[in-house]
């Protein structure tokens, strides 16, 4: 009968005969199984529990209070089951079929309990708000819609509601995940897109300067020190972000993608887990593998100017012109010689600097490019400059001498305005990434030396939403007290969009207010609802699913509740913020 039983399943069976035997019973009952559940605590059964916001203590007190222990010690190593135990047995075998499951693991017995129904442990379930159509769909959900658990098991997260479970937060959130992701904004490197090691995930900057602002020296981090030291050092400041939700992303990441099982990443489980992510990322298939998981179809690319944009399909990783060099670092010679060499030019003046970025455009557009790029500094003020205006200053960075900072703003502006005129030309949506400041914090790690500036207005960028109507501006802020500001220009221009959570509020608690003002505020074609900004692959879906929460949780109280709207329509809104807007947008 448990040939096909997973290892997990086989276990639980154990249980369930350990249980019986503590409640000095001579029969394996469905309570007995439940409870085998509840003590084997780490599969997948488990973790839809946990997932529906379920204290698998409770269960065990729910049983205890109906089911009273027999009067003798029982003596039997091998306990017969129940007819109703043996039902739920026969459904979790039916359960796996019916799912096109090759195995039975402890999701589908969990299925047989409530399938059941009648016995304790169904009755038990039930009352704690669990109905069998909700628990299967979930299971799909976390298996990724098919496949053994002992590999990738997760394509969906913690649904975190307070009290009982939130049934119709828990139907739109089952069906925002089955939206498909586009992002619209990533690092991704397409020529290795998904992690080589765990220090590629734990080496991220979030992680680093996380353990930095908590007390970890920066040299122990440094780009000269042994991946499994960096590991190592990040790891003992875990316990000081377990709080945060970086910390969350990382546990979706470990049990998702390499196995992990525990309950809290602690420094003594990074070795385990650098050894399992070196098998798993070493399999040539790896990063389809994260891809199928995820449920990724396109990655829009933030790419170097002077990019070849060859050896990867450009299909999957679609190629962004990223142009903040071009607009900031022109006075640096290795920024021209690099235009010079991926256009073929020489430039020397306006002629030359405009017909080397109309190279840069039509070898990007066809290579599949499908938007251009930049980040912006907060006091850049966007403004139409002449030829004449520019000419003397941009003749003298080209020849090497030093210019004024008034002179530098005029060549940057000059070229910001090419560009975005050649946005126009080339119909490609110009994604702007306003108000970071580089290098605040210069003693900090690789990439957490940048911090927002709140003394920026999109007042500044009036002169450019004005003159280009055609392009269309994804903006991303980096402050969610920005976001009014945001909203209200995006309200008024027809070429303003909203884009994703960006950097510093890009957490649940600024998501949702900000979130919830675009979603009440703008018309729904306006938003471009999420992007992960992931250097690598396996960050995607946490990110994601942290936004497809929110979401879930504000259409169903502000939508479903408070409008009565119907569950498909407040699933449809989902699919065109998340999916259909950055899909026409972005002409994916």
């Amino acid at each position: 009968m448990y040939e096909r039983f997973t290892d997990r399943a086989r276990k639980v069976m154990q249980l369930a005969n350990q249980e019986a035997q503590r409640f000095n019973h001579e029969y394996i009952g469905t309570e007995h199984i439940l409870l085998g559940l509840v003590q084997e605590g780490s599969g997948v059964a488990a973790n839809v529990l946990t997932n529906l916001d379920v204290d698998l203590r409770k269960i065990r007190r729910e049983i205890e209070k109906v089911v009273q222990h027999g009067p003798d010690t029982v003596m039997t190593d091998r306990l017969p089951q129940t007819p109703r135990a043996k039902r739920v047995i026969e459904y979790a075998i039916l359960e796996a079929r019916q799912l096109d499951h090759n195995y039975i693991g402890t999701e589908h017995l969990l299925l047989g309990l409530l399938r059941e129904g009648d016995g304790v442990a169904g009755q038990v379930l039930m009352n704690l708000g669990l109905k069998l159509d909700t628990v299967r769909e979930l299971v799909l959900n976390l298996l990724g819609g098919a496949g053994d658990p002992r590999e990738v098991r997760s394509r969906a997260v913690p649904v975190r509601t307070s009290g009982q479970v939130n049934p119709l937060v828990l139907r739109l959130l089952t069906e925002i995940y089955r939206i498909p992701i586009l992002d619209s904004h990533s690092h991704i490197d397409p020529h290795a897109p998904a992690a080589r090691s765990f220090d590629d995930i734990l080496g991220y900057h979030y992680y680093t300067e996380l353990a930095h602002s908590a007390g970890l020296d920066a040299q122990r981090v440094g780009s000269d020190v042994p991946p499994a030291d960096r590991v190592a050092a990040v790891g003992q400041f875990l316990p000081a972000l377990e709080n945060t939700v970086q910390y969350a992303w990382l546990f979706e990441i470990a049990r998702t993608f390499f196995g992990f099982e525990g309950e809290e990443l602690r420094a003594g489980d990074m070795p385990l887990l650098a050894e399992r992510a070196a098998q798993v990322t070493a399999r040539p298939e790896w990063a389809a593998q994260v891809l199928q998981v995820s449920g990724i179809e396109k990655i829009v690319l933030t790419n170097d100017f002077d990019d070849p944009l060859e050896g990867f399909d450009t299909g999957r990783y679609v190629p962004c012109l990223r142009t903040d060099d071009l607009v900031f670092r022109l006075d640096d010679r290795a920024t021209v010689e690099r235009l010079n060499r991926a256009t073929g030019a020489s430039v020397g003046d306006c002629a030359s600097l405009a017909a080397a970025l109309r190279r840069l455009f039509e070898h990007f557009k066809q290579h599949g490019a499908r938007a251009c790029a930049i980040s912006l500094p907060p006091d850049f003020e966007p403004l139409p400059v002449t030829r004449g205006e520019v000419e003397p200053p941009l003749g003298g960075i080209l020849a090497g001498r030093s210019v004024t900072a008034d002179e530098r703003r005029t060549v940057e502006r000059y070229v910001f305005w090419t560009l975005a005129g050649l946005c126009a030309d080339f119909a490609l949506p110009f994604d702007l990434m306003i108000g970071v400041r580089r290098r605040v914090y210069r003693a900090g790690v690789h990439q957490g030396q940048d911090l927002f500036d709140q003394r920026t207005s999109l007042y500044q960028y009036r002169e450019l939403f004005n003159a280009f109507p055609r392009v269309k501006f994804p903006v991303s802020v980096l402050s969610s007290g920005q976001n009014q500001e945001l909203v209200s220009y995006a309200w008024i221009f027809p070429n303003v969009l909203t884009h994703g959570h960006w950097w510093y509020s890009n957490v649940p608690a600024y998501i949702e207010p900000d979130l919830r003002a675009r979603l009440l505020a703008l018309p729904c074609t306006k938003q471009l609802g999420y992007y992960s900004d992931a250097y690598r692959l396996e960050f995607i879906l946490p990110k994601f699913n942290m936004y497809r929460r929110v979401l879930a949780a504000i259409l169903a109280q502000d939508y479903v509740i408070g409008r009565g709207w119907s569950e498909e329509r407040a699933v449809a809104l989902a699919q065109r913020v998340l999916h259909d807007n950055v899909r026409s947008v972005f002409g994916l």
